[in-house]
């Protein structure tokens, strides 16, 4: 790095130093040659380090919108902003929301805005699911790293005539801490615990992604829009980026299996859709 390359900078300076005082008269002219020689590699070491400095101080502009090539047929849209920013097209399309074994969207802001908007019929649907069990935290509807699904119907001001709730092992609300413990960023778990900790985030992610394509595979809905759903981010932790990375790498494996046309991943910040 240029750090490295600094340090290097250094010796080659000493090494100049020295050549220049400690050599005898009679072998000065050689002297000469070699600091000539040391200087222009210290002239080069030095424009190195300086474009190695401006690259790392670089800052990479957020993103703001990208479309991918799934397939011949259907797209891969990634942008920032929340569920209610889903580009669909013409044709059936449908969201998928994720939410909580209660399938509570009252829990969390952007589910709540979604239930207002899809009023009264999105609310009288989620009522309407059957519980699976009860618990001291209330009814499960859906189980976590599975998806149900609400529709068709005309759900007020959502474009949307389906809503595929999904239950993952993350808050809704992208803002868990619990999995920092668990990882520590560029190496890999330190005991069997973090290992099953990480096993447990990826598998429960994958599960609900690919329950929740299964479903908008079932409904013939061409356009899908879905947020991305993560830990909290943190410098201290890999769960952040791990997170992202495992929901993204289903989606895309998943949406080959549908007759989607087109898949709007909706990033929380300009800054997250880079990664």
């Amino acid at each position: 790095d240029a750090n490295l390359v600094k340090r290097k900078l250094l010796s080659v300076k000493r090494t100049i130093m020295k050549e220049r005082y400690a050599k005898p008269a009679s072998t000065q002219a050689a002297a000469l040659s070699s600091l000539q020689s040391l200087q222009e590699r210290m002239n080069k070491m030095l424009a190195l380090a300086e474009s190695m400095d401006k690259a790392a101080s670089e800052v990479v502009p957020d993103l703001e919108k990208a479309d991918l090539s799934l397939s011949q047929t259907c797209l891969l849209k990634i942008s920032s902003g929340d569920i209610l920013d889903f580009e669909h097209d013409e044709g059936l399309s449908g969201v998928i929301c994720w939410t909580n074994e209660s399938c509570d969207l009252t829990a969390y802001d952007t589910g709540s805005v979604l239930l207002e908007m899809g009023s009264p019929n999105l609310g009288e649907e989620i009522s309407s699911l059957d519980a699976l069990t009860t618990t001291e935290w209330g009814p499960v509807k859906c189980a976590t790293g599975e998806a149900v699904t609400v529709g068709p119907r005309n759900f007020g001001d959502l474009v949307a005539r389906f809503v595929f709730l999904a239950v993952p092992p993350l808050s809704p609300s992208n803002d868990d801490t619990e999995w920092d413990r668990h990882t520590i960023t560029g190496s890999k778990p330190t005991t069997d615990a973090e290992a099953d900790a990480l096993h447990y985030l990826d598998t429960g992610l994958r599960a609900a992604v690919r329950s929740s394509f299964r479903n908008v595979k079932t409904t013939g809905v061409e356009t899908v829009g879905v947020c991305t759903i993560t830990t909290k981010p943190s410098d201290d932790s890999d769960a952040y980026s791990r997170s992202l990375n495992v929901v993204l790498d289903t989606i895309v494996e998943e949406s080959k299996r549908t007759s989607l046309k087109k898949v709007h991943l909706i990033a929380a910040s300009g800054a997250e859709a880079n990664l």
